[in-house]
């Protein structure tokens, strides 16, 4: 068995629909992109270790990506990485991955948390 990312994006539901419509969801690990579908886990083939993710989405033909909020994990040597990605109420926030009983190497506080 070799290691691999699992990810499944959802839109907030203030969004979703929009998102749902008109934008595909991406995948960026280590810079390289891979493109995700919505509501259903997109499984990526990575090596053992530290790796570089984020999650944006790209709406129709548009050349770039939004949303990207970049952060890192360790996947394990043979096993999956299983990972949720959802964006806030604000069709302009951020993807904020989570994932069941592992911490990211480099935690990004959400604003909620920063608020002063």
């Amino acid at each position: 068995m070799a290691s691999a990312l699992e990810l499944t994006a959802r839109g907030h539901w203030v969004n979703a629909w929009f998102m749902y419509l008109l934008g595909r969801p991406v995948l960026v690990i280590d810079g390289e992109e891979h493109r995700a579908e919505w509501r259903r886990p997109s499984r990526v083939p990575v090596a053992a270790g530290k790796h570089s993710i984020a999650v944006g989405v790209r709406y129709l033909a548009l050349p770039w990506l939004l949303g990207l909020r970049e952060r890192s994990y360790v996947v394990p040597e043979d096993a999956t990485l299983r990972l949720s990605a959802k964006n806030g109420p604000l069709n302009n926030e951020p993807f904020y991955v989570e994932i069941s009983g592992v911490e990211a190497s480099e935690p990004a506080p959400r604003r909620s948390e920063t608020a002063e």
